[in-house]
């Protein structure tokens, strides 16, 4: 079987999946249902007529050309700098690596550990979206001794090469790397630990442990310094982790007046409100929504994606990911979207779309001839 573009080879047996020879080639195919047919995400064209077939359901009986959409990401690695001085006493030497594995994006920093500067940062996307883009699947697949093995695996070898990148970029060999910390959600950290899943797949959804881990990089086999450390910061609940532990430390959450409120925005939604001396948080799937899942043309932050929706000229007008045609819309361009019509009355506050007989007088032309009852 040869995957283009790159013409990559692999061997696969008779019987195997496309999407499963792909994965175990650690070649990328979206499949967001976790390879149950259902999602049609996986959309891959074969042989000399590039007859389109879903990855996850055409099994191999013969040699295969298999042709895969074009699709570089865009990935933010850059953030806010927060003006805070942490209470932390930096008095170690070298060189450490910060990583936040997402469920749909795995990003690193590579920092000094004597002063704390960033001295350079990478991200791509997590390897694990092709057994899954939601935790749940991923939970469902890791229920097995194997399924969790594989999954630790992938995201392992995906921190192993951001790492590699940092360093190489830096100038610094990844053996000079003494520590690592790590922050997810609750399922990914799991994953990354090989702690068992199933309990965070149904209610209560009580997590097999929130606490801290600190141990060796020989461990998790990450190719640091041989004496390397890696710690995984602790989690708060079954899907609010230790990715909003370190929001939390980062904007100085305990220092924070009643009534603010801090969102993390991700392929997993969390909040922290500060109200009554207190600090309460909740979770949901933001996912589905900002990266596309359930979404007709819904896509990540891709080539050709509308990014930016704004209305000028009485219509709407777009902006795209590369300048190029629209081919679908992220994230961004949703919520840009949706404040343009809920601002031109096309859309209520309930998010009820108004019917061609019942648009309210303010209403563009230009906008109203857009709309389309379907029978």
């Amino acid at each position: 079987m040869v995957f283009h573009p790159g013409q990559v080879k692999v061997q696969a047996k008779v019987g195997t999946t496309i999407l499963e020879a792909a994965r175990r080639a650690q070649i990328p195919i979206r499949s967001e249902c976790g390879g149950n047919g259902t999602c049609a995400r996986c959309a891959v064209r074969i042989g000399p007529q590039r007859r389109q077939v879903l990855a996850c359901q055409y099994r191999v009986s013969d040699d295969l050309d298999v042709y895969l959409p074009t699709s570089g990401g865009q990935i933010q690695t850059k953030g806010p700098a927060y003006p805070q001085q942490l209470d932390l006493e930096l008095t170690q030497v070298g060189y450490g690596i910060a990583c936040d594995i997402g469920t749909t994006t795995v990003a690193v920093s590579l920092n000094d550990l004597a002063t704390g500067a960033e001295l350079g940062s990478a991200a791509e996307l997590n390897p694990q979206t092709a057994f899954g883009v939601d935790v749940i699947s991923r939970i469902h697949y890791a229920s097995t001794p194997a399924g969790l093995a594989e999954l630790q695996a992938a995201v392992v070898r995906c921190i192993d090469r951001l790492i590699l990148q940092v360093a190489e970029d830096a100038g610094i060999q990844p053996g000079s790397i003494q520590q690592a910390c790590v922050v997810g959600n609750t399922t990914m950290t799991h994953l990354l630990l090989g702690l068992p899943v199933e309990p965070l797949g149904q209610a209560p959804y009580r997590p097999f442990s929130l606490e801290a881990h600190n141990l060796p990089a020989t461990q998790l086999g990450l190719h640091i310094a041989p004496e390397g450390q890696v710690y995984v910061v602790e989690a708060i609940a079954g899907f609010v982790g230790a990715d909003t532990t370190a929001v939390a430390l980062a904007v100085g959450i305990d220092k924070a007046q009643d009534g603010t409120l801090v969102l993390d925005i991700g392929t997993n939604g969390e909040l922290l409100l500060v109200a009554a001396g207190q600090v309460v948080a909740a979770s949901c799937a933001a996912g589905p929504a900002f990266e596309g899942a359930t979404i007709t043309f819904g896509s990540r932050a891709i080539e050709g994606a509308i990014e930016r929706v704004w209305v000028d000229k009485q219509d709407l007008q777009v902006g795209t990911i590369g300048g190029g045609p629209a081919r679908s819309i992220c994230g961004s361009g949703l919520v840009d979207l949706m404040a343009c019509l809920l601002e031109s009355g096309l859309v209520d506050h309930t998010g009820r779309l108004a019917g061609p007989g019942h648009l309210p007088a303010r209403v563009p032309d230009r906008l109203a001839k857009r709309m389309i009852t379907y029978q």
